[in-house]
């Protein structure tokens, strides 16, 4: 009766309809809300437009979370080339008496600028500041906001 092995029918699905998209969610809708609430990063939450932005720096990509009265309302992500702009970059070249491994970075250019951003971030010794609504650069003591656009600036 059943002339196809296993492999072979799973070998030619190849598209899910909405429908099981939405039961999938149904049946799993309070494990993938425990897995929305451990996302949550309270250690770098900017508070903008009565909203609080959670970040939560992995590898490749950032995840925001916005949260608006206890609840988180979206689920966002972004690359670390938009989170951390070239301007931050030449701003940064414009600062004077900086330590020497910064110094270094101004010479090897925004790519490898950016990424010394994002390890220090994924690591966390680039800071939420709660008092100012900014980050700080633990190491250096230098400090960054989060624009009107949710992009790394540096702090004027």
């Amino acid at each position: 009766m059943f002339n196809r092995s296993y492999s072979e029918s799973s070998e030619s699905l190849n598209k899910v309809e909405i429908s099981a998209v939405s039961s999938y969610v149904d049946i799993f809708m309070n494990d993938l809300k425990r897995n929305i609430l451990s996302l949550y990063n309270p250690e770098f939450e900017i508070f903008k437009y009565d909203t609080y932005y959670s970040y939560v720096f992995h590898d490749t990509n950032i995840i925001i979370l916005e949260n608006s009265s206890g609840k988180i309302t979206n689920i966002s992500i972004t690359d670390y080339n938009d989170f951390i702009p070239i301007i931050l970059f030449e701003n940064f070249k414009e600062l004077k008496n900086l330590p020497v491994r910064l110094e270094r970075l101004k010479k090897l250019g925004h790519e490898r600028f950016r990424n010394e951003i994002k390890d220090n971030l994924m690591y966390q010794r680039i800071q939420q500041n709660e008092k100012t609504c900014t980050a700080l650069w633990i190491d250096y003591g230098i400090e960054f906001v989060i624009g009107d656009s949710l992009q790394l600036l540096q702090k004027e």
